[in-house]
């Protein structure tokens, strides 16, 4: 991506070539976002929610799903279709990881932001053009637009868990 950042698109050569490098760079990010899909998706996971702070010492099953050998299959497959029958190739335990992942990341739209804006978390390391390595103090210093506001109404499930871990801010909403 951080090589598509740099391409013109003056020409419509030029946009053409952007077009195709993307479409390439973003096939070859989808694995990445499958794992944090799968990483991000535990957190939307009702039947776990209550059990998770019960077993605070052992792996998250998120984790766990990631380290098994049929996790690749599902994290490597490309088209939606297939995605879902893989899910039968996995054992028993990690199918309910696999469908709150396939759920979750369709319902909640996740986005990841350091695979959608490298340039923005990575850089050259100091003397060099080709180690890239994670920049000090990354991040947006300004958003820009006038979102819309978010009104408690709209939080449905999820007010609850805003309430409690975030309440200076959530007091306000």
């Amino acid at each position: 991506m951080r090589h598509v950042g740099e391409l013109s698109d003056v020409t419509s050569a030029q946009v053409q070539e952007f077009r195709t490098e993307y479409r390439r760079a973003s096939d070859a990010l989808e694995p990445f976002k499958r794992i944090l899909d799968v990483y991000t998706s535990q957190w939307f996971d009702d039947e776990n929610v209550g059990a998770r702070h019960r077993r605070a010492q052992s792996e998250p099953p998120a984790i766990a799903f990631l380290k098994i050998p049929e996790a690749e299959a599902f994290i490597n497959i490309r088209d939606e279709k297939p995605l879902k029958g893989t899910l039968n190739a996995l054992p028993s335990e990690f199918r309910a990881v696999g469908e709150t992942t396939l759920e979750a990341a369709i319902q909640k739209r996740f986005f990841h932001w350091e695979l959608e804006f490298p340039e923005v978390f990575y850089g050259p390391r100091p003397g060099t053009r080709q180690a890239i390595e994670r920049l000090e103090d990354v991040g947006f210093d300004a958003v820009i637009g006038n979102p819309p506001y978010v009104r408690q109404e709209g939080l449905g499930e999820a007010k609850g868990f805003f309430e409690v871990a975030h309440a200076p801010v959530y007091s306000g909403v």
